[in-house]
């Protein structure tokens, strides 16, 4: 499955929840402290599951397993809720992460990479969807 189609099914799945609710998310928590416990070429994939619970994803190529968890926040901008106003400049701020974790063909942690993004999406007039700039996007991939 491809993380961009999961992604932005996750947005568009949080845009519509939040438009009723004004806050909304998909996923759980992602704790970093248990993160940063995960030992490249020690770590198991039973190690990885006590650590931080079920993935959300999981895939399997030439061997090499892949957990992938997912957390998605969603708050609406204050201008969603002003009548007419709305149809212009509604729409929300989403935060995403994703940890990506992969397996050697023994089950044990090859890399794990953290990746975090901010994006502004809208509705009415405003669809676009804009990504909140470099300074608040990170990707590093950790390596021990």
């Amino acid at each position: 499955m491809n993380i961009k189609l999961v992604n932005s099914f996750l947005v568009a799945l949080l845009s519509l929840t939040l438009f009723n609710v004004g806050c909304a998310s998909v996923g759980r928590k992602i704790d970093m402290d248990a993160i940063n416990k995960i030992e490249k070429g020690v770590s198991t994939q039973a190690d990885v599951r006590a650590l931080i619970g079920s993935p959300e994803l999981v895939t399997t190529v030439d061997g090499k397993t892949t957990y992938t968890y997912m957390f998605s926040r969603a708050t609406a901008k204050a201008s969603s809720y002003i009548p007419v106003v709305n149809n212009f400049a509604g729409g929300a701020d989403v935060q995403t992460q994703t940890v990506t974790i992969i397996f050697d063909e023994n089950g044990v942690v090859e890399s794990v990479a953290n990746t975090m993004g901010a994006t502004e999406t809208g509705w009415g007039a405003e669809t676009s969807s804009r990504n909140k700039g470099l300074g608040d996007v990170e990707d590093n991939k950790r390596a021990k």
